[in-house]
């Protein structure tokens, strides 16, 4: 195990996006799979696509309506 990590068991607060989150990434995950893209400590992937950029993330969120006529997320 690593000697920054503290806990012994990995929680539910290790999936709340919190300190425990946060400390769980950067002292096992960053060490363990040390390459360019995770040391951003970005919430997404992005993809350079032939009109721009796409970004993907597997958080997910309650919404409503379920299904929208027209979707326009961003600009």
């Amino acid at each position: 195990m690593n000697k920054k990590y503290k806990d012994k068991k990995i929680t539910m607060a290790h999936g709340s996006g919190g300190k425990a989150s946060s400390d769980l990434i950067k002292d096992i995950f960053v060490d363990t799979f040390n390459n360019d893209y995770l040391a951003t400590m970005e919430d997404q992937a992005r993809f350079d696509m032939p009109s721009g950029q796409l970004a993907l993330t597997t958080d997910s969120y309650v919404v409503s309506p379920l299904f929208f006529k027209v979707a326009i997320l961003a600009n």
